[in-house]
């Protein structure tokens, strides 16, 4: 009877595209891009620490985006090392909620995983980007929803979206609003009043806290900062959009020279957007990555509806794009500078924090 229960199981996850699309995502953040945390990781658990003591000292913005700052401290972590394992545990968690809402996508779900967002949340672990990225795979999916229900959760993801990054969620859901033209005005109301809603619930958190600093705004108006920003990144603009991309750059192309102007058209307003935001970023890969994704998900969600091609042909973009990901070399601009490897290779002790775990917490019980 045993034996039958793990054939069903082992026949039932075999079945699933989420659970192999989660072995998937494993093998690229393991072994393609390879796992680092921030090189400021211990800036922030120090932040954290700060926030759980009521006693805030550090007034930089990294205060704006809360989310793992709240949770390590509901969870009441007590040093760096469990920490670590906190936002690695939680990352991974939240990766295998993207490939569980997936399903939509059918057998083109495993596209969304060679798309740049997934080498932006391996290389910058300790950021709360994916919790953007999940938040905005939610709303997209959710974006034909008639019911009462089905509205509200478009609502409220855009309030979580906007209080764990503002600036991100602002150009997320303009890009959302040019892609989905269903009810605009029914879908522009309920995003944009999220939105604001979302910010207002930051700037009240932000005030309780005693948060008095430096904001993204403010950082971007120091004398001199966005006049080099935008001068390191106006070199790399193709890089930054490659390297947003990845493996679904060439179904981009395709989609462009096949479809009709109108539908092209949007397509090229919305990468406009996300490349002008991220352009004024120091972290210009990181932060288009994560802009574009409506635009990587409306790319998938047309593979998957419109069948122009035969199967063969089909075979060979998949082949194509998995090759881009598997023999071609990473690809990152941060700082006006191109990075093949993570630039903070020597923070890359996610397996130290786990071999930590398992003689602290699970050797015990062996």
């Amino acid at each position: 009877m045993m034996k039958n229960n793990l054939l069903r199981a082992q026949s039932y996850l075999l079945k699933n595209n989420w659970f192999l699309n989660y072995l998937f995502a494993q093998l690229l953040i393991h072994l393609i891009f390879i796992t680092t945390f921030t090189s400021n990781i211990s800036g922030q658990y120090e932040l954290a620490i700060q926030i759980k003591n009521n006693n805030l000292s550090n007034q930089i913005y990294w205060n704006e985006s809360p989310v793992f700052f709240l949770i390590s401290n509901l969870l009441n972590i007590e040093n760096l090392n469990q920490y670590l394992i906190f936002i690695y545990v939680t990352t991974q968690l939240i990766i295998l909620m993207i490939a569980i809402n997936l399903k939509f996508l059918e057998n083109y779900s495993y596209l969304f995983f060679i798309s740049g967002w997934l080498l932006t949340i391996s290389w910058w672990m300790g950021y709360s980007d994916i919790f953007s990225v999940l938040l905005i795979l939610l709303i997209y999916k959710n974006r034909y929803a008639e019911a009462a229900k089905g509205k509200f959760l478009i609502f409220l993801f855009c309030v979580l979206l906007a209080f764990n990054h503002y600036a991100i969620a602002l150009f997320v859901i303009i890009n959302l609003n040019l892609l989905f033209r269903e009810k605009p005005k029914e879908f522009i109301y309920l995003t944009s009043s999220g939105f604001v809603m979302g910010y207002l619930i930051l700037k009240l958190y932000l005030s309780l806290i005693g948060f008095n600093g430096e904001t993204r705004i403010n950082f971007l108006t120091r004398p001199g900062i966005l006049g080099e920003i935008i001068s390191n990144n106006s070199g790399r603009l193709l890089e930054i959009i490659l390297s947003g991309f990845l493996g679904i750059f060439i179904y981009f192309i395709f989609i462009l020279y096949y479809e009709d102007s109108k539908k092209t058209n949007i397509y090229l307003i919305t990468l406009l957007i996300s490349l002008l935001a991220s352009s004024l970023s120091l972290d210009a890969s990181r932060t288009f990555s994560i802009i574009i994704i409506p635009l990587v998900l409306e790319i998938i969600s047309y593979l998957k509806e419109k069948v122009f091609f035969n199967n063969k042909k089909k075979n060979i973009f998949i082949l194509i794009s998995l090759f881009s990901i598997f023999f071609s070399k990473n690809l990152h601009v941060w700082e006006g500078s191109i990075y093949r490897e993570s630039p903070f290779i020597e923070y890359a002790y996610v397996y130290d924090g786990l071999i930590f775990f398992i003689n602290n917490y699970l050797k015990p019980l062996i």
